[in-house]
């Protein structure tokens, strides 16, 4: 669409659209996207890195997605494979340890 603003991680599927974020902050599109981005490089969101046999396949922010982490550990234990990971960071590469069940 003309127009739409989308921002995710480059290479990966992974994406949100400026009007959704607006809707989230209560202001116009672009401001949005970037009270997002300021966000995720300040250290203020989470980042999960999805991985099969090792290579990431995705790269999400569960969070802004409505799950919390601990949804996240539960959809890969019940419906992933063997050989599929997932591990949580902030921006600057510090590991997050998800909450125990």
């Amino acid at each position: 669409m003309a127009g739409d603003l989308i921002v995710g991680f480059a290479g990966f599927p992974a994406h949100t659209h400026g009007e959704i974020l607006a809707e989230l902050f209560g202001c116009a599109a672009e401001e949005a996207i970037a009270r997002f981005v300021t966000e995720i490089v300040e250290g203020r969101q989470i980042i999960a890195v999805w991985r099969v046999s090792g290579k990431p396949r995705n790269i999400w922010l569960p969070v802004y997605e409505g799950n919390s982490l601990a949804d996240v550990l539960d959809d890969l234990s019940r419906f992933g494979e063997p050989d599929e990971t997932v591990e949580f960071r902030f921006w600057d590469g510090t590991k997050v340890d998800p909450p125990a069940a």
